[in-house]
């Protein structure tokens, strides 16, 4: 990780850094921000409505289907690019047939019966025929058009009798329309309050976005070991920082039944110019704008937080 610094007369400054970021300021008050180089994130993150969906997928007794299937959507998000439409595709179904089994463990177990017997309830044949009603009913809400498209463009993709354009054909007019669809029943299924579904279904979420790195950052002080010493020149570079993989530790319930993660952050100063040293402040991710909890998605993206990208919930 690198940090840019410019030079500037050791009488006068003192600097902020940051993950490929540094602002300067002197003692008369002139300030270079970094943001007007290091272009703000503009992706949403609605931190209470994803906070209550976090909590909902805790909740279940059977709930690592539903784990697994967030995950499938998760990275379908990751192939969300032209040229990757296919593996999206792929993980999309595998999400939505993954998310179907959850519905019939979850509603059997609820109901301590088994999943046959579930069926038979329901008037269906079998746990099968159960599975296939709730994914063309419940999570593609009745889009017949949109499951039979993805079914056979994913079977045709696995097992190789489709020709790569047949394959893009199909999933072309309703791969968006079925990101939605499962987003939707993902959420349901998690049992997420009606509130936070809205939220997080508003229009300003509507377009499926590929994944985007976190971009670690971490603020700090320069300053002069010995202020009675000479400044270096600090160009691009002087100043470099090794932050290790991120470190996710807790996880227990406390007393009000909240789990507790904490995610602390490590830093290295792999190098620093002579007679400088760095005192750190804050550490965070710069990924997406954070919405007020008072917010609507749209007020939130026409008034975001902080020009940096950083959300008070992100440092």
């Amino acid at each position: 990780m690198l940090a840019d610094v410019w030079s500037w007369p050791a009488e006068n400054w003192s600097a902020v850094a940051a993950w490929a970021t540094v602002t300067i300021a002197d003692r008369r008050g002139a300030r270079r921000p970094a943001d007007a180089w290091f272009p703000p994130g503009k992706r949403l993150f609605d931190v209470d409505a994803t906070r209550a969906l976090l909590a909902s997928m805790t909740k279940h007794a059977v709930g690592g289907l539903l784990f697994r299937a967030v995950e499938a959507y998760r990275r379908a998000l990751g192939h969300w690019v032209p040229e990757e439409q296919l593996l999206a595709g792929e993980f999309l179904y595998i999400s939505a047939e993954t998310l179907s089994r959850f519905l019939v463990d979850s509603r059997a177990a609820d109901r301590g019966i088994s999943h046959k017997n579930l069926a038979r309830l329901l008037d269906e044949p079998d746990a099968e025929a159960l599975r296939r009603r709730y994914l063309r009913e419940e999570i593609f809400g009745g889009d017949t058009e949109a499951l039979e498209n993805l079914s056979k463009a994913s079977n045709g993709f696995e097992h190789g009798y489709m020709a790569f354009n047949e394959i893009r054909g199909l999933m072309d007019a309703i791969l968006q329309r079925s990101m939605g669809h499962t987003r939707r029943a993902l959420l349901a299924a998690a049992g997420v309050p009606a509130s936070g579904q809205a939220r997080l279904l508003a229009e300003a979420f509507e377009e499926p976005r590929a994944l985007v790195p976190a971009v670690k950052v971490v603020r700090g002080e320069l300053s002069l070991r010995d202020p009675e010493g000479a400044a270096p020149a600090m160009d691009g570079g002087s100043v470099e920082l090794e932050i290790p993989p991120t470190r996710i530790t807790g996880g227990q319930r406390d007393a009000s039944g909240e789990i507790r993660f904490q995610v602390p952050t490590d830093v290295k100063v792999v190098q620093l110019p002579e007679n400088v040293q760095i005192t750190f402040t804050s550490a965070g991710m710069r990924a997406a704008h954070v919405t007020r909890a008072s917010a609507s998605p749209a007020e939130a993206v026409s008034n975001p937080r902080d020009e940096s990208g950083v959300g008070e919930s992100e440092r």
